[in-house]
């Protein structure tokens, strides 16, 4: 899973999307019934640029598109740069997103399923849920490709 995450982020093998969002709706089947739409982590724009694509936003539209649920391609924002969290620390990986997210589009009274590629200490998914329901969304839940440890 880990080759495969990082043949997708750093090699560009952006048709893996397809393949790793499969067992994401397998398991986030629950999730995904429960849920209005679908929202991905997005990328800060300079970050996206420089990749060329988002991973997250790959992923949320396979997975979207497999649950059959809409996808809210503009519903969050990446409002400043939080670098890389690689090597980080649960308190740094929180400071370096705190107030990362903002919502742009109307989520009110929505359920949603928040994707992106790995969670690990669930700051980052935090802060993004966190920005959700700070816009009235009803419910975040979380679905990630995986969860490194």
């Amino acid at each position: 899973m880990a080759q495969a995450i990082h043949r997708l982020k750093y090699r560009g093998e952006r048709s893996l999307a397809r393949r790793l969002a499969a067992p994401m709706v397998e398991a986030g089947r629950g999730l995904l019934g429960d849920a209005d739409a679908v929202v991905h982590v997005p990328l800060h724009p300079a970050r996206r640029r420089e990749r060329g694509f988002d991973q997250a936003l790959l992923l949320a539209s396979a997975v979207a598109r497999s649950a059959n649920l809409p996808l809210l391609r503009r519903a969050l924002v990446r409002a400043r740069p939080s670098g890389h969290q690689v090597g980080r620390g649960r308190e740094e990986r929180g400071a370096a997103v705190a107030d990362a997210f903002r919502a742009a589009g109307d989520v009110r009274g929505l359920s949603l399923v928040l994707v992106d590629d790995v969670v690990t200490t669930g700051a980052t998914a935090d802060a993004a849920a966190r920005a959700l329901e700070r816009a009235g969304a009803r419910k975040v839940g979380v679905l990630a490709v995986a969860r490194a440890l």
